[in-house]
């Protein structure tokens, strides 16, 4: 990637959702790279998440495919399209409750994703929102 394209991309994402926690995930899931609200909200520098799996901090999605061909899951889109509650792990290994919002990106022909966690207020888990993604 030219080094103007990547400052470009790092610029737009670093301003993008300022108040939510934003990731850049390659079609295995592997952190790419994470906005300054993604450190804050969940305790780790940007370096300590850096090529990471994203199930580290959104155990739901360890065992599952986050895109299929060349999209997201549909199973996956449909429960962030749903509002389902995703459960997050910070750095202190405390969870919280979040909204997971998929936005499909392409990376010199290669799917990666962003990923924007949007943490819910005071949520309880309901049941079902603990479901593996496949």
């Amino acid at each position: 990637m030219r080094a103007l394209e990547q400052t470009e991309r790092i610029n737009n994402h670093a301003e993008s959702q300022d108040n939510f926690a934003a990731l850049i995930l390659d079609e295995h899931g592997m952190i790419l790279e994470c906005n300054q609200a993604a450190e804050k909200l969940l305790g780790y520098h940007s370096n300590e998440l850096i090529l990471h799996h994203v199930s580290m901090l959104l155990p739901q999605l360890e065992e599952g495919t986050l895109i299929k061909g060349d999209r997201i899951n549909p199973k996956l889109k449909f429960m962030c399209h749903c509002g389902q509650l995703f459960r997050v792990l910070d750095r202190r290994c405390q969870s919280f409750f979040s909204e997971l919002h998929l936005v499909e990106l392409s990376n010199r022909g290669e799917p990666t994703l962003r990923a924007i966690l949007c943490p819910a207020s005071q949520q309880t888990e309901k049941p079902g929102h603990a479901t593996m993604v496949s």
